[in-house]
């Protein structure tokens, strides 16, 4: 029957030991085997001899030194047993043990031949591992190395760092959104090209002692181990500057669809989770740059070495330091008018800017606001600095809508609205110029006080828009009750029409009652051109998206194409 893996694998590593020796060593000790053997043979039937079956047991000496030292020892071995046991050595003692021995040739071959066979058979069952060992760790088309493969790399590398100074672990893992449409537009072996050539990018960009792998069809995840305290942050200055450039695709020029997620893990955190769970972490920070429409999340494990960050005080001592010192900034992320072909709003997106770890989007701070029950007091912040930011562009003359998440939760706070309330009346230049978003699910849980808040902002001249409609928490039938202009569709929807004729229907429909209403309709998380045609001819008014603009800081906001 045919070995077992687990017997395979076993046979392997015994025969490894084997092999841990020089050639040298090899070569002395076969040596030495083949004429101890011979020699203590002829010694016995020197003294009288002994019975004939024992002559096999130096066979199974023979096959052992083969066994260990491979196919040219154990040819080795066989020839010289067989020339000392032949009378062209001496002729007395072969005579001693059987008489005239006619046959000697034929034994010094076969026992060449037994010697050489089973070293040729032991260097096959190691090609044998060796070959299903690369073929498990390999990803068939792009023969790229696998998950099973990084997580191997990662347990390597956390071994290593226990005995070494304290290096940093860094896990980048790039997921690819348009992978399946491209294999449908250049074939299978096509796109396998492109993502070895992207991997190789991807290698080049963290480094020539990193290890670029394949963790699933869309998926390219990078491993890096440093010492260096900067060297986070400049990975993700490198992976945020090659998500934005272009690549050739059979001599065709496209924007890298994608998102990325930047893991960091100190000595500490390698030692207090499982390899699963920090593959499980990266996938989560990747989805988080997703869900926030952004190309690059980057999360520093909380449990790492840099634990001070959080222990020397506690979690609200360090946000309120965090504000103090301006750590928390202000990106905006345009949003394009379909009629007119220009940027008219500016949703702000609130980062922060730490010290150490780097720039942090909102989604990995919000569970440290919410540890620090400071959900309520950065709200109130956030309004304050948006407003500040824009009557500042109003006495520039820019004119615009800036608008604001104010639902950091699945409730609205009845408190932040009376504070935005009374920041409103106190800046007159918001009316109009100012829209806030509140979710779905925001909406759907509002009592009413926080409603009737809601309806006096609108009444001051804001902007109030549904976000993430269809996440199911409401129908469109509750959201015309409400005192709601606008209604802003999830990415899931966008994308759903783009691939399913019906969902694309049931979209088209969606518009047109809410148009019919006299409300806005605005998309969020728009990727690629053929989402921007498709949402253009299905009649959305606003359109908003990596591949139209990035959350950009302040001095980076292109003031020409606002209107």
């Amino acid at each position: 029957m045919w070995p077992s893996k687990e017997s395979l694998e076993n046979i392997s590593k015994f025969l490894r030991a084997t092999e841990k020796y020089s050639s040298e060593v090899h070569l002395l000790i076969g040596l030495l085997s083949a004429s101890l053997i011979a020699i203590t043979f002829k010694l016995i039937a020197g003294a009288g001899g002994v019975p004939h079956v024992f002559e096999y047991g130096f066979v199974l000496l023979i096959v052992l030194s083969a066994f260990i030292h491979g196919p040219m020892i154990g040819g080795l071995a066989g020839l010289i047993v067989g020339m000392m046991l032949s009378p062209v050595v001496d002729t007395s003692v072969n005579t001693a043990i059987r008489g005239e021995d006619y046959f000697w040739p034929i034994r010094l071959i076969v026992l060449t031949m037994l010697g050489l066979g089973v070293g040729i058979l032991k260097r096959l069952v190691l090609h044998l591992h060796d070959a299903l060992h690369t073929a498990e760790r390999r990803m068939t088309g792009t023969n790229l190395p696998n998950l099973t493969a990084a997580v191997e790399h990662i347990d390597k590398l956390i071994k290593v760092s226990d005995r070494t100074p304290d290096k940093q672990l860094n896990l980048v893992n790039l997921r690819l959104e348009n992978i399946e449409k491209l294999r449908q537009e250049l074939g299978r072996k096509a796109t396998d090209e492109f993502l070895v050539m992207l991997a190789d990018k991807f290698q080049k960009r963290l480094g020539a002692d990193s290890y670029v792998t394949q963790t699933s069809s869309n998926e390219l995840t990078g491993i890096h181990a440093s010492e260096s305290a900067d060297a986070f942050e400049q990975m993700q200055k490198d992976i945020n500057s090659m998500l934005l450039e272009t690549v050739a695709i059979q001599g065709k020029e496209r924007k890298l669809e994608a998102a990325a997620g930047l893991y960091g893990i100190g000595k500490a955190g390698q030692r207090n989770k499982s390899v699963e769970q920090l593959m499980q972490e990266l996938t989560a920070t990747t989805q988080r740059a997703i869900d926030n429409d952004q190309p690059l999340a980057a999360v520093i494990d909380s449990h790492s070495d840099d634990a001070e960050d959080i222990g020397a005080f506690s979690v609200k001592r360090q946000l309120q330091e965090a504000l103090a010192k301006n750590e928390f900034v202000l990106h905006y992320q345009p949003r394009l008018n379909t009629a007119n072909g220009y940027f008219t709003s500016l949703e702000v997106i609130p980062l922060w800017n730490h010290p150490r770890r780097g720039m942090i989007s909102f989604a990995e701070a919000m569970p440290i606001l919410e540890e620090a029950s400071m959900v309520q007091y950065f709200s109130m912040w956030l309004v304050r600095h948006a407003l500040h930011d824009a009557e500042a562009w109003f006495k520039k003359g820019y004119k615009f809508r800036i608008s604001l998440n104010i639902s950091l939760t699945d409730k609205l706070d009845a408190k932040v609205l009376a504070y935005i309330l009374r920041e409103v009346r106190a800046h007159t230049m918001a009316s109009g110029l100012f829209s806030l978003e509140v979710s779905e699910a925001a909406l759907v849980n509002a009592d009413k006080k926080s409603m009737d808040y809601l309806t006096h902002i609108q009444h001051q001249g804001l902007c109030i828009i549904a976000s993430d409609f269809g996440e199911g928490k409401a129908t469109i039938q509750t959201l015309f009750r409400m005192p709601v202009d606008a209604v802003k569709f999830t990415k899931g929807l966008i994308n759903k029409a783009g691939h399913h004729s019906d969902k694309k229907r049931e979209l088209y429909s969606l518009i047109k009652m809410v148009r019919s209403k006299g409300l806005t309709t605005i998309a969020k998380g728009v990727q690629n051109r053929e989402a921007l045609l498709m949402l253009k001819q299905l009649g959305v008014d606003e359109l908003q998206g990596p591949i139209l603009s990035k959350a950009l800081p302040k001095k980076d906001i292109p003031w020409a194409r606002i209107r």
